[in-house]
């Protein structure tokens, strides 16, 4: 009876272990997290005809189970189910904030939220193979499409409206998640001609 627990416990620490999302045996999880971003310009210098076009992209990404089982007589914790990140993030975005170190224009002096100034796109389809490109204000996206699976990490973000009154930006983007940390980055000097 004692081997037969030992056999069982042993063949379940095993299935575990193969199952384990943490040494990549499956490469589908549940959730998906960040901890960085960075962004990259089109153009750094604008012309008269263009418009400001950035792309953001999640670093360090790490996708996570969303149940877990832990063995209390081992210091490591297995996953046993996953699924491509396609629960969401496991610490959600509560709002994204955009501002620039400069007046835009008078209605938005140095600092002040951009949000409704600028545009994203995004797929907004909820199956994996469809892609619904949408344009959509940054101010009424829905946070859990913003660099979601189907969006590959990432976001492109564009300005069609030239700022008014100073002509040199740095512009700050800032990621709010629901533990209370914030993702912060800065694109480089933007001047338009």
């Amino acid at each position: 009876m004692f081997k037969k627990g030992v056999i069982l416990l042993i063949a379940y620490y095993v299935v575990a272990l193969i199952q384990s999302c943490d040494l990549h045996y499956c490469e589908d999880v549940d959730y998906y997290d960040f901890t960085e971003i960075s962004i990259a310009e089109r153009n750094n210098t604008i012309a008269a005809d263009d418009s400001l076009h950035f792309q953001i992209q999640a670093l360090n990404l790490d996708w996570m189970a969303q149940s877990q089982i832990s063995f209390d007589f081992f210091s490591k914790t297995y996953a046993l189910a996953c699924n491509e990140g396609w629960a969401g993030m496991k610490h959600p975005l509560t709002g994204i904030e955009l501002t620039s170190n400069a007046d835009f224009n008078e209605a938005y002096p140095a600092n002040s939220l951009l949000n409704e100034l600028f545009k994203i796109q995004l797929c907004m389809a909820d199956d994996y193979y469809d892609c619904d490109l949408q344009n959509l204000k940054l101010s009424e996206i829905d946070l859990k499409k913003f660099m979601n699976p189907q969006n590959s990490y990432r976001a492109v973000i564009y300005l069609a409206e030239k700022p008014s009154m100073e002509m040199e930006h740095v512009f700050t983007i800032k990621l709010l998640k629901s533990d209370g940390s914030v993702i912060i980055a800065e694109t480089k000097s933007i001047i338009w001609e």
